[in-house]
This record gives structure tokens, sequence and C-alpha cells, in this order.
């Protein structure tokens, strides 16, 4: 408790689980590489979390002076750095329903084209 107080003190209000940064992030190449790494014998799973979510906001570009890491949850100084890293996952998200709207729609143009060729030909 007392530790909670000095944290909230130091400015670092927002108080996030490891698990609920990393968890939306997990299919990014960045984590699969680190999934890749990740020693089992070394450290607990506590210390595994800790690292992971290190690394996510590495890779993010999250200022190291905007958060903090405790035992169980990471504490950042302002609700706008959780706010960023959500618009940094709305960003990939639409990105990638954008690629899978374009292959999806490739996919039945060529479908389209071939059943119009076929139907051509057996006209002839």
């Amino acid at each position: 408790v007392l530790e909670t107080i000095k944290i909230r003190r130091a400015g670092y209000a927002v108080r996030v689980k490891f698990a609920d940064v990393t968890s939306p992030f997990a299919c990014l190449p960045v984590m699969r590489r680190f999934e890749a790494h990740v020693n089992k014998s070394k450290g607990g799973d506590k210390t595994i979390e800790q690292d992971r979510c290190r690394v996510l906001l590495q890779f993010l570009n999250i200022e190291a002076d905007s958060f903090i890491f405790g035992k169980t949850m990471v504490f950042m100084k302002s609700q706008s750095t959780m706010l960023q890293i959500h618009n940094v996952l709305r960003e990939m998200r639409t990105k990638a329903a954008s690629r899978l709207q374009a292959a999806g729609r490739g996919m039945l143009a060529r479908s389209e084209y071939r059943r119009a060729k076929f139907l051509i030909c057996k006209m002839q």
C-alpha cells in the first residue's frame, strides 16, 4: 500500500497489468522474436512479462521517462501514454484489415476474370 502511494505521488497515476499492455500486440513480429529467444529457466513468469512489456514499449517508441515497472504492473505518468499505445494498435489493425480486404477483393476479381474468360471461350 505504501509503495502504491509513493508511486502515485511520484506522478505515475495510471496502472496497467503487463498482460493488458502486451496481449493485443502478441502477433507482432518483434513479440514473436522475443518469445523465440526467451529462456524459460531465466527468472519467473513475472520477469518475462516485464521484459515482454519493456520490449514492446521500446518498439512503440514510448519515452522511457513516462513509465516505470512494478512487480506485476507498468505505471504510466499520464493517460496519454496509454492512449498513444491504443492509437498505434488501432492503426495496425486498420492497416491489417485493409490488406485483408485488398487480398479478398483481388481473389474475387481473379475468380470473376477466370469465369468470364471460360464463358467467352465456351461461346466461341
